[in-house]
């Protein structure tokens, strides 16, 4: 792990709540989260998943690598998303967590 990921993930982790975002389950601490990029690392469904989230991206993941959209989830949650993801079914899974992932969404 890069120290500048370490950065991002203490930013962001520890000034959360120190809970999954999708199912609350709240580790003893907060750096047993994993800190997940929303939209992944598949360039060719990133833009559909960030169209959904109506967010702008960048292009490539190693664009938006350190700048998100993140997701603060306890391993059982990221292992279903990463799985889901890995097999190009990312928006089934965006779809299934719809209740929690738009209220993620910028206000306008």
């Amino acid at each position: 792990m890069s120290d500048r990921w370490k950065a991002v993930r203490t930013e962001i982790l520890g000034s959360g709540n120190g809970c999954c975002a999708l199912c609350g389950f709240r580790p003893k601490h907060w750096n047993l989260l994993h800190l997940d990029h929303l939209v992944g690392h598949r360039d060719d469904i990133a833009q559909d998943a960030a169209f959904c989230m109506q967010m702008t991206i960048k292009p490539t993941w190693q664009e938006r690598f350190y700048e998100g959209p993140f997701l603060p989830l306890c391993e059982i949650c990221h292992n279903a998303k990463t799985g889901k993801e890995a097999a190009g079914k990312l928006l089934d899974w965006m779809q299934a967590n719809w209740d929690v992932l738009k209220t993620l969404r910028p206000t306008v």
